[in-house]
C-alpha cells in the first residue's frame, strides 16, 4: 500500500517497524512545537506510549485489586515476612558509631 506518492505506509526506523498515520491536531498547538523546535511525530509517539503505560498501569492494578488487598491486610495483621533477620541501617551506614566499633571497624 503506498501513500503520498512514493512514500510506503510501513517502514522499519528507530525503535522498530514503523507505519503512518493520519492524526488531526491543533494548528496553533503544531505552529508553537515547530517554532520551538520539537519532533512532533517524536513528542506524538512519546505522549501516546504514556498514556498506553498508565493505561497498562491502571488495568494491572484493577485486575490484582484483590491480591495486593490481600497482601497489605497480611502485612498489617503480621508484619514484614522475614523482617525479624533484617536489621535497618541509613543511607550512610549503621545508625552510630556504636554500630562500627560492635564489628570491629574504626571511624576513619
Amino acid at each position: 500500500m503506498k501513500i503520498a506518492g512514493n512514500v510506503p505506509s510501513s517502514f522499519v526506523g528507530e525503535g522498530g517497524p514503523r507505519r503512518s498515520f493520519c492524526i488531526a491536531l491543533k494548528v496553533e498547538l503544531v505552529a508553537e512545537a515547530r517554532a520551538a523546535g520539537i519532533n512532533v511525530a517524536q513528542a506524538a509517539e512519546s505522549g501516546l506510549a504514556a498514556a498506553v503505560a498508565a493505561r497498562r498501569k491502571e488495568l494491572w492494578l484493577a485486575e490484582n485489586a484483590t491480591a495486593l488487598q490481600s497482601s497489605n491486610t497480611y502485612v498489617e495483621q503480621n508484619g514484614l515476612p522475614l523482617s525479624k533477620w533484617t536489621h535497618r541501617t541509613t543511607a550512610r551506614g549503621p545508625s552510630s558509631s556504636s554500630d562500627l566499633t560492635s564489628r570491629g571497624s574504626t571511624r576513619v
